[in-house]
C-alpha cells in the first residue's frame, strides 16, 4: 500500500506539469491570434468595382511577438491592406454578391508581411464579409 502511494505521489507532479506546460502553450497560441476588423476591401468584376466588402477575421502569428507587433502597428497594417486592395482588387466570384475568398486571405498576408521583414502568417480566418448595402 505505502508502495502504491508513493507511485501516485511521484507521477501526480509529473502529470501536473505537463498539464501546465499544455496550458502554456494554448495561452502563448491564443496570443499568437489577432482580431482585424472592419477592413474595406473593393470587389472587381472584369475590372470594373462592383461593390465593396467589409471584412472581420482572425489572423494567427508565427508566434506571440509577432502578434504584438502588429497589434501594436495595426495602422499601419489597415494602410497596407487599403494598399495592397487598391493595387489589386479582390476579385468577384461567379455569382453577384461572392468573392474569391483566397485573394481576400492574400491580401491580408501580403500586406502584414510587408510592413517588417520576418513576420510570418500562419493562418488567416474570415470571420465575418458584408457586403457594403447598395
Amino acid at each position: 500500500m505505502r508502495f502504491g502511494l508513493s507511485i501516485v505521489a511521484l507521477t501526480a507532479p509529473a502529470f501536473g506539469n505537463s498539464a501546465l506546460a499544455q496550458e502554456k502553450k494554448l495561452e502563448a497560441a491564443d496570443r499568437s491570434n489577432l482580431e482585424l476588423n472592419f477592413i474595406v476591401m473593393p470587389i472587381v468584376r472584369d475590372g470594373v468595382l462592383e461593390n465593396y466588402i467589409f471584412v472581420l477575421c482572425n489572423v494567427r502569428m508565427q508566434d506571440v511577438s509577432q502578434a504584438d507587433f502588429v497589434r501594436e502597428k495595426h495602422f499601419l497594417v489597415r494602410d497596407a491592406i487599403t494598399k495592397q486592395t487598391s493595387r489589386n482588387p479582390i476579385p468577384a466570384g461567379k455569382t453577384r454578391n461572392s468573392y474569391d475568398t483566397g485573394a481576400i486571405s492574400r491580401a491580408i498576408t501580403t500586406a502584414i508581411t510587408s510592413i517588417k521583414p520576418g513576420l510570418k502568417v500562419v493562418k488567416v480566418q474570415l470571420t465575418k464579409v458584408e457586403f457594403m448595402g447598395r
